[in-house]
């Protein structure tokens, strides 16, 4: 069952092959490179070196990475970020990543404040050697005994760093793991442009458009063609927010609109493509990208996307992002979290997820990106907040009745995954929770639209009699489709039935 739950979190491809450990001699060269440009000052050239190392969960390479965080070296300073990478260093049993992140984890700056988990990760840094982890421990009175010194050789990291370099500072600790890590462009206060939607405006915004382009087609209305590049900016101010929460329908009569009349707007897209203004490089973008073009180079709308986000247009970094991804990533992840902190709920939801797929996952990050877009009414988000929330570390009981609302409401709003995972919290979840008949109702909701695993989960509920009468006929037939959606348990369950 817990494997069904993980299928609200598969790990993408360019994600697991981030994680590939390179061949040794190659990663020695490449970070002692970092390390020797770092040392020398040239840290724009240890960053470049060392970031593909640390993603390739290089315990050395992730310290110095959030050693560079922390201090505001070539990326902008923040702690939280840097928190990050030192967990992910000291989970790999890296000293000067366990020293940095008992250092927090004792005084409670960036994590929750632990005092026994901050000296037992100093124990393990002072068993490794690391001066620094001993000086500390003698001066909170927890002075290393001499059998606790002894360190076996397969309590040694081959290769670390052991005591930090005389260079680097003490560092915070954990927060953010590294798929999370990269900042707003540039440093600056990224502007908050993304509120709630307001249905009413978009609609009305969208009709008003909609009733200038009817007239445009009939007859070149001199007057209406004065007032379409006003209604067009509005029509993508509308449009964007309606693509921040991920409202579909609403999203589709927008591109229907742009389609219905390609040969009106594609002209003008042209047009707002070729000025220098940012948002009307975005606009342009925008209008190719919904009503296409007769240029396949051009019909994405990226290249004028492209450009309004380099040029700092808040509207244009969540979808500019998705453009350049495959060329550009660490410019794409900029952007993406830049979006996430203007508010657009999508970036928020992509950064969140990011927080928890791939190892060390971290939470905390994961809870409060997937809460803002869950809170700005982005449907995608909520199961997996959710999920986030259920199957954290010692979850506790307000954090399961919040994801048990989260997959409620979602649910509610025809999210399939939702409804299977709200049902499998009311069967199997916390005592207080458990609500086997509704839980069966739940399961039969998705399971009627063709969803596998709640059709599995019906029928192994009807067979055993949970939450209502047993009816074995009817659980074999749900099995047979679950069996034909894919769902390699439903066979199994139905041999063992005519058994």
């Amino acid at each position: 069952m817990r494997r069904l739950l993980g299928c609200l979190l598969s790990v993408s491809v360019a994600c697991a092959a981030a994680f590939q450990a390179p061949p040794a001699q190659a990663a020695k060269d490449a970070y002692t490179e970092g390390l020797n440009a770092y040392r020398a000052g040239q840290y724009p050239k240890a960053y470049k070196q060392l970031l593909p190392l640390a993603r390739k969960k290089d315990a050395r390479a992730m310290y110095l990475v959030g050693v560079m965080y922390q201090t505001g070296r070539t990326v902008p300073q923040d702690d939280h970020t840097a928190a990050g990478w030192f967990e992910a260093s000291a989970g790999l049993g890296h000293a000067s990543g366990q020293y940095a992140l008992a250092r927090l984890t004792i005084e409670g700056r960036g994590v929750e404040k632990n005092r026994e988990k901050g000296l037992r990760l100093l124990q393990a840094a002072a068993a490794q050697g690391h001066k620094e982890s001993s000086a500390l421990l003698e001066r909170l009175g927890m002075a290393q005994k001499p059998e606790e010194s002894r360190v076996t050789a397969a309590g040694t990291m081959s290769g670390s760093l052991g005591s930090a370099p005389a260079t680097l500072p003490s560092a915070p600790a954990a927060a953010p793991p590294p798929l999370a890590a990269t900042p707003p462009i540039d440093d600056k206060p990224v502007p908050v442009v993304f509120g709630a939607l307001d249905r009413a405006a978009a609609q009305a915004s969208l009709a008003t458009l909609r009733s200038l382009l009817l007239r445009l087609a009939a007859a070149d209305d001199a007057n209406a063609r004065k007032g379409l590049e006003f209604l067009t900016f509005d029509f993508a101010r509308q449009y964007w927010h309606v693509e921040s929460v991920g409202d579909a329908a609403l999203a589709e009569a927008f591109s229907r609109t742009a389609r219905d009349h390609a040969g009106i707007l594609v002209p003008l897209a042209r047009d707002l493509s070729g000025t220098s203004t940012p948002e009307s490089l975005a606009v342009g973008g925008l209008l190719v990208r919904l009503a296409g073009s007769p240029n396949p180079a051009l019909r994405t709308g990226c290249p004028a996307t492209i450009a309004a986000a380099e040029a700092g247009f808040a509207f244009a970094w969540f979808q500019g992002a998705r453009c350049i991804v495959e060329r550009d990533a660490r410019l794409a992840s900029d952007w993406m979290r830049a979006a996430a902190a203007a508010g657009h709920a999508g970036a928020q939801e992509s950064v969140g997820r990011s927080c928890i797929e791939g190892e060390p996952k971290n939470w905390r990050c994961a809870n409060e990106w997937l809460g803002r877009a869950a809170a700005s009414g982005r449907i995608s988000a909520m199961p997996v907040l959710g999920w986030a929330l259920a199957n954290q570390p010692n979850p506790s009981a307000a954090d399961q009745r919040a994801a048990l609302g989260w997959y409620e409401k979602a649910a509610n709003a025809g999210d399939l995954f939702a409804m299977n995972n709200l049902a499998v919290m009311l069967e199997r979840g916390p005592l207080a929770l458990r609500d086997s008949a509704a839980a069966r109702r739940r399961y039969a909701q998705a399971a009627r639209t063709g969803f596998g695993p709640a059709q599995y989960n019906l029928g192994r509920m009807l067979a055993a009699g949970e939450g209502g009468s047993t009816d074995v006929v009817e659980a074999a037939e749900w099995l047979r489709k679950a069996a034909a959606a894919g769902v390699p348990e439903a066979q199994a369950a139905l041999d063992q039935l005519k058994r």
